[in-house]
């Protein structure tokens, strides 16, 4: 890569004292670049008025998003305050340059990541910050166990069969969802199937606190919990891994903490009957045969008009079966000599496109140009043979012109809203956003803690921080229980599955391999949020040739020859 620097200079106010005004820093960074350095090729980004305690800048945005397209070797700044004030952003920031190859040097601190001392020295902050992080972390938990050992809710889903006081901090049981709770514990203990219990509720025509039908999922999360019993379990699971439980010794527990529901002695009953269930299911050595999910069916176009029929391909040695899809009129004798195309390039090409979509909103400014919009939508070796785009303008003006509306418009499109009218129908998107809007005021909370001048005290730094992780808890546990309390068999449940699924696992790659995201996910899933989102690919040549998104926004792809 040829050198370039990229010279970022900044000053809070209007007026800053003369030694670090914008002109004096402007020339001594130039001609660090040229005598120092020995490059001549530089870009200067200038902020004035705008604090360091935030990256909320334009040039600093503008020469981020062109740091990712690979155009500068060297970032080079006055201070290290002039580029941030916050130390857990500057971390951020830095695996950032390294990861684009960006040698970051302070003129005035000395430091310069282009040898070994530089580097060192920006590591030894980076681990004072992680220190800072961590001891944060350890005084929230240690609060957190500290109430659950006194008997303190810490937040989180209200079980069903119970309202919670917050006054009083106290539980109490609401009779007519407990009468539930004890017939589906009565209906398993007499039939020994989770289906059996939701199929009889359904049939009955009694419904969950959403007033919607209990599926098998709810129903396994009633006949799993201790609280039935009267006692009350912290820190049983790992966080960041529900599936996993911790050691026992880890737990707290305390019985008589609320009103039993149910007796100890019929949950161990249940406990023993799913255990049993288990034990059956892993012995039973039948192969259990899933119909096969053609994914892209249906959304097929053949370059001639004619439609893509759906076939299933060959297994592969890790037992994944992808779907092929030939044109009906070849398949028929016609003329059409259109090869056919695949499950693999196709959820490649679709997945990547989309991930580059959704990477391209969670850093566009409004210095964002559409040249590096572009080039962010195209990024990656899915799209290494694509000279051209048409049609992603109108992505671009729906960011830029309605930026009020672009988060509607992405999570519209992402998260199979009514991306007609970008509304967001979607009660589990309202939720996703009040849940981001809390993170980043926990965000706010600690910078504001760690670093401000006139920081706030431990004990209102921990009430606050606690109220917001209670908040968050909340919506995420309002989110599991939209999941749980949705038929598995509904096409809603389909769409908030791939809310959750997709939106994580393309949000956080660099590039998306469709067979092991085929592997480890319901092919169900994937192409429900792939019909909620695309109304057609045209193919030819064994190629997408454009797309068209719901809305009507159609998108056209030119290769190189």
């Amino acid at each position: 890569m040829n050198k370039k620097v990229a010279i970022y200079i900044r000053v809070s106010t209007e007026h800053q004292i003369d030694k670090e005004s914008l002109p004096v820093q402007r020339r001594e960074l130039i001609n660090y670049s040229k005598y120092i350095l020995n490059i001549d090729n530089f870009e200067v980004f200038e902020d004035a008025g705008y604090s360091g305690k935030n990256t909320n800048r334009p040039a600093l945005q503008n020469m981020l998003h062109r740091i990712e397209m690979y155009e500068f070797s060297h970032l080079l700044v006055w201070k290290l305050d002039r580029i941030s004030r916050n130390i857990i952003v500057f971390s951020k920031m830095f695996e950032q340059l390294k990861k684009y190859q960006v040698t970051f040097i302070s003129k005035n601190e000395q430091f310069d990541t282009s040898n070994a001392i530089g580097e060192a020295v920006i590591k030894f902050m980076m681990i004072f910050a992680e220190l800072e992080r961590n001891q944060t972390a350890e005084r929230v938990t240690s609060v957190m166990m500290s109430k659950a050992e006194n008997g303190d809710w810490n937040g989180g889903r209200i079980p069903f069969g119970y309202d919670y006081n917050k006054e009083e901090r106290t539980f109490s049981i609401n009779q007519p969802e407990a009468d539930i709770v004890r017939l589906i514990y009565k209906c398993y203990l007499e039939n020994k199937s989770m289906t059996k219990v939701a199929d009889y509720l359904k049939e009955h025509n009694i419904l969950n606190r959403n007033s919607n039908n209990f599926s098998t999922v709810t129903v396994s999360i009633i006949l799993n919990s201790l609280f039935y019993t009267g006692i009350y379990r912290y820190n049983y699971r790992k966080a960041g891994n529900r599936q996993k439980i911790k050691n026992q010794d880890e737990w707290i527990t305390i019985s008589d903490h609320h009103p039993a529901i149910i007796t100890l002695e019929e949950y161990e009953s249940v406990k023993q009957i799913r255990e049993k269930n288990r034990r059956f299911i892993r012995s039973n050595k039948q192969t259990i045969y899933r119909t096969h999910t053609h994914i892209f069916s249906g959304l097929l176009t053949c370059i001639c008009g004619g439609n893509m029929v759906a076939h299933i391909g060959s297994q592969r040695a890790n037992g994944y079966r992808p779907s092929t899809y030939c044109c009906h009129n070849r398949s028929f004798g016609h003329k059409c000599q259109n090869p056919y195309v695949s499950d693999p390039y196709l959820g490649n090409f679709v997945m990547n496109f989309i991930s580059n979509m959704y990477k391209a909103y969670n850093s566009f400014g409004k210095t964002t140009s559409l040249e590096t919009f572009s080039k962010k939508i195209l990024k990656g070796k899915t799209f290494d043979d694509i000279e051209k785009a048409e049609g992603l303008n109108l992505l671009y003006d729906c960011f830029k012109y309605n930026d009020d509306k672009k988060s509607e418009f992405i999570h519209g499109v992402i998260n199979s809203a009514d991306s007609q009218n970008y509304e967001f129908s979607n009660q589990t998107n309202i939720l996703m956003n009040e849940k981001r809007k809390y993170e980043r005021a926990l965000e706010r909370l600690k910078s504001l803690y760690l670093f401000s001048d006139n920081s706030i005290s431990e004990s209102d730094y921990i009430k606050e921080k606690n109220i917001l992780e209670q908040n968050i808890k909340v919506i995420v546990s309002k989110l599991d229980e939209n999941t749980s309390d949705v038929n598995l068999n509904d096409n809603e449940f389909i769409k908030l599955a791939s809310c959750f699924l997709i939106e994580e696992k393309l949000s956080d790659k660099r590039e998306i391999d469709f067979v092991k995201l085929a592997t480890s996910t319901d092919t169900k899933i994937i192409q429900n949020f792939i019909n909620n989102m695309f109304q057609n690919f045209c193919i030819k040549n064994g190629k997408i040739i454009s797309l068209t998104f719901k809305n009507g926004i159609k998108i056209k792809f030119f290769y190189k020859v």
